[in-house]
């Protein structure tokens, strides 16, 4: 499986990569914050199961509703709903928003599968913003690839790392009539030029599966600054009805929807990781720093260093040809192009336009080494993860082949 998920689009020789794959640290508990599991959620837990309670719809001691509250803390102005998943997230807002079929989503390229394939479902076509040499979006390429048939534009804040133009391509879709939604779910609690990711457009969904920096083994959350978008997709995830007080209480309209509420099992969790977050990034950043300055001190490689805000998991930098190593390119489903069904359409955009050439020659000359986070499928072969002493980055770069 890990061989097959880093050989799918290979940039590394078939025979060197199998060798690097055998003598690879791949930990069967792989992710952040799910490494960190421990007493608080055990206590939290065992609360929720002692109550007899696991539904989530009795009152304001509801372990859901505390959770959603204390994350709208974090995310000032923000309305939060906890989901089964962030994939649902994205799917509820586009059933809100209800654009006409044959619309066009703007959005990245390198990301993940779920987002393509909740505008495919929806009945949108994406289209494909190109990334600078650091990754990033860049708020012209964004209005000039908008047209009369764009609906929204999605950011994705990918690696524990923000947008920096992303207050830019919010003014943007402001004057061309676009919504602007967020894609944060390997990024909760990162912010950009000081403001929480997530709360620049109309919403923004999150992750905690069990890869995340904040793990309750699968879930996520919606946010939205809007009360009545909100409300709209709340109404949608409990067939029509809306949580007020930590209870269900019909909506503004009964509307036809499903029943995607979460557990309090997994409310005990997250708030057992969100007495964790400070932790987490703490020791993200410790691990980052310590990661960075033996790839530039052994490697000799130049960085793709992140902005402030962020929480780095992984160390970026250009992979010299002397290096074994697989790229970005060769992560599987975080690139369209990977994707069976979405690559027919990525590869004609390819051929004419120029940028998002270049954006896919980049991710194929750029890797990733973990600095709190090691996953083979997402091309981070090695590195530390968030419990590895950070003397251990010596131990990794001698592991890597050099030509």
């Amino acid at each position: 499986m890990v061989r097959e998920a880093l050989c799918l689009r290979v940039r590394v020789p078939l025979r060197k990569l199998s060798r690097l794959i055998s003598r690879q640290r791949v930990s069967a508990a792989m992710g952040i914050g799910n490494l960190l599991l421990g007493d608080i959620e055990q206590l939290l837990t065992d609360r929720a199961i002692g109550r007899r309670k696991l539904h989530r719809m009795f009152g304001a001691e509801s372990q859901c509703w505390i959770a959603e509250n204390e994350i709208q803390k974090m995310y000032p102005g923000t309305s939060c709903l906890l989901l089964p998943s962030a994939t649902v997230g994205l799917a509820l807002a586009l059933e809100a928003l209800d654009f006409e079929p044959g619309s066009e989503v703007l959005i990245s390229g390198f990301g993940w599968l779920s987002n393509w394939s909740c505008i495919h479902r929806a009945g949108l076509v994406a289209k494909f913003l190109p990334l600078d040499d650091n990754l990033q979006l860049r708020a012209e390429d964004v209005r000039e690839r908008i047209t009369e048939r764009t609906r929204a534009v999605i950011v994705t804040h990918l690696m524990g790392r923000g947008q920096q133009a992303v207050a830019d391509i919010a003014s943007i879709c402001a004057e061309r009539g676009v919504v602007l939604l967020e894609d944060i779910a390997q990024s909760f609690g990162v912010s950009v030029r000081g403001r929480r990711a997530g709360t620049f457009g109309l919403a923004a969904w999150c992750s905690f599966n069990h890869h995340k920096l904040l793990s309750t083994g699968d879930g996520g959350c919606i946010l939205s600054t809007d009360p009545e978008f909100f409300a709209r997709m709340s109404g949608l995830h409990d067939h029509g009805l809306v949580m007020k007080g930590g209870k269900r209480r019909p909506g503004a309209s009964i509307q036809p929807g499903m029943s995607l509420r979460s557990s309090e099992v997994v409310g005990a969790v997250l708030r057992g990781q969100l007495a964790r977050f400070n932790l987490i990034r703490t020791k993200i950043l410790m691990q980052y720093d310590a990661m960075a300055q033996a790839c530039q001190r052994r490697l000799q490689v130049r960085l793709i260093d992140p902005n402030p805000g962020d929480l780095p998991f992984t160390v970026l930098f250009e992979r010299p040809d002397r290096l074994i190593y697989p790229t970005l390119v060769d992560s599987g489903w975080h690139v369209a192009s990977n994707v069976p069904w979405q690559r027919e359409s990525f590869e004609g955009a390819l051929a004419s336009d120029p940028a998002l050439a270049a954006t896919l020659t980049r991710i194929g000359s750029v890797s990733a080494l973990g600095s709190g986070f090691v996953d083979p499928y997402f091309a981070i072969a090695d590195g530390i993860d968030i419990t590895d002493d950070v003397s251990a980055v010596d131990d990794v770069l001698s592991r890597l082949e050099i030509n």
